[in-house]
């Protein structure tokens, strides 16, 4: 399948290194979307922690 793939573009005028360019972009694009999503994750449980301590002080100071 991947043959045909490859020979259908080539007849379009991709050459066999901007396949292989584009394929290495979709993976780079991958990894980055990965990372974004596991910084929101840690930027999420920094913001929730900050707010768990800051309700603590604000508690803490009205006591």
């Amino acid at each position: 399948m991947e043959s045909s793939l490859f020979n259908a573009l080539d007849a379009l005028g991709f050459s066999p290194e901007s396949l292989v360019l584009l394929a290495l972009m979709a993976i780079n694009l991958r990894n980055q979307n990965h990372i974004i999503k596991e910084l929101a994750k840690g930027l999420q449980a920094v913001t929730d922690r900050v707010l768990v301590l800051e309700t603590e002080r604000n508690r803490s100071n009205k006591g």
